[in-house]
């Protein structure tokens, strides 16, 4: 690898490969990352050569290159190249009627998803999203969510990540901390979490209009029975990404993504060590220039600023101001960024050689088609244990 330091960066590309223009300032200022959007991927082996020139331009073959592969709505790689999956809000329904079933169907399709990436190159995925909904979440995150129990969120989160790990890709959980409480869409307008005295009275997961807000300490203790359960109990998520929120209760002056308090509380309540990176910067929750933004992530202690929105100039300028304020890191951070062990062996290795299940190599185009065939089967009417699933969930054409 290049010697030369990264910039704590996570940034967008263009199009579905790099231009000229991108060459220049990847190479000069060498963010850490990348992350692929819907414009960037149009077929297998064109994803394949974007990654591996994005690796050659920054001079680090073990880049991280994220993508959001959650499934249905929030999908990257789309039909007709890839097969389009459900959504983690379908597998929490399944799941609340037939445990057994709604996990090993989880199972299969990350599965599924986790074949799509590695086939790709991509190594780290945005997901899975452990929100937990209330009656007044926004519909931003609606079916991305595994439902509104705590510990079902936090189990289903669990198998989510466990079989990312086994298969060599690093998940991020997502959004500390919670977007479960917010009204408004934080890609349009800053959401403010709050918690009222009267949803105590209720019960968790209820909301009712109140003017009686609780203490400090009370909020903070119903955050971590709710809205922390899952990042309280998943225990090996290797990253996390930083909501843009305003929650009153434990920071009054700043968004959660660039708030002191919150990266303490996320140390000390949560006890979380892995990588932390704040969702994209363009968003509309934030105020100020994208460098402005993107300096005060840095500057509350998250480890990487992530922009995938953007033309050149404006992503060149953020890497440029990060570079200039000593937003860097080293080899050591590629350490933490990128190493995962797996059964005695390094990341690289899990990521570029064939993974070990039960003693047998896996073809990972096989485990996709065996995840199509159960879907196929389990989501016929008369194969769904009488779950009434053809009511519950679109049919599986729209997901195969």
């Amino acid at each position: 690898m290049n010697q030369e330091p990264y910039v704590r960066f996570i940034t967008g590309l263009q199009g579905t490969e790099i231009q000229k223009e991108e060459q220049k300032w990847l190479k000069k200022y060498r963010p850490l990352g990348a992350i692929l959007f819907t414009r960037n991927c149009k077929s297998v082996s064109q994803v394949q050569n974007l990654v591996q020139d994005f690796r050659a331009q920054v001079g680090n073959p073990l880049a991280p290159v994220l993508i959001d592969q959650e499934g249905g709505l929030v999908t990257r790689l789309k039909p007709p190249t890839w097969p389009n999956l459900p959504s983690m809000g379908d597998f929490g329904a399944i799941y609340a009627q037939n445990p057994t079933l709604g996990e090993e169907l989880l199972r299969l399709n990350i599965s599924g998803i986790a074949a799509q990436l590695r086939e790709v190159g991509v190594n780290v995925v945005t997901s899975p999203c452990v929100d937990v909904l209330q009656p007044i979440t926004h519909q931003v995150i609606g079916k991305r969510a595994f439902g509104g129990d705590p510990k079902v969120v936090a189990h289903l989160g669990q198998i989510v990540v466990d079989v990312f790990l086994n298969f060599g890709i690093l998940p991020v959980v997502k959004h500390f901390p919670g977007h479960g409480r917010a009204r408004v869409d934080s890609h349009h307008s800053l959401p403010k979490v709050e918690i009222f005295e009267s949803q105590l009275e209720k019960g968790v997961g209820s909301f009712f209009s109140s003017s009686h807000h609780l203490p400090k300490e009370q909020q903070v203790e119903m955050l971590k029975q709710t809205d922390w359960w899952p990042y309280l109990k998943i225990k090996n998520a290797p990253w996390l990404m930083l909501a843009h929120l305003k929650v009153d209760s434990l920071d009054a002056n700043h968004v959660t993504s660039q708030s002191k308090k919150i990266f303490q509380t996320l140390k000390q309540e949560i006890g979380f060590q892995g990588v932390t990176i704040s969702d994209c910067i363009s968003m509309q929750a934030l105020q100020g220039n994208y460098p402005k933004r993107a300096l005060e992530v840095c500057q509350a202690g998250f480890d990487l600023v992530l922009c995938g929105q953007g033309k050149i100039e404006d992503l060149a300028e953020i890497a440029q101001h990060l570079k200039h304020e000593g937003c860097l890191c080293g080899e050591d951070f590629m350490e933490k960024v990128v190493r995962l062990k797996a059964k005695g062996k390094e990341w690289a290795e899990v990521v570029y050689a064939p993974v070990d299940l039960k003693g047998k190599k896996v073809d990972f185009h096989q485990i996709a088609k065996q995840v199509h065939a159960e879907f196929q089967k389990w989501m016929q009417p008369e194969k769904a244990d009488g779950l009434g699933l053809a009511k519950k969930m679109d049919r599986t054409e729209n997901f195969l």
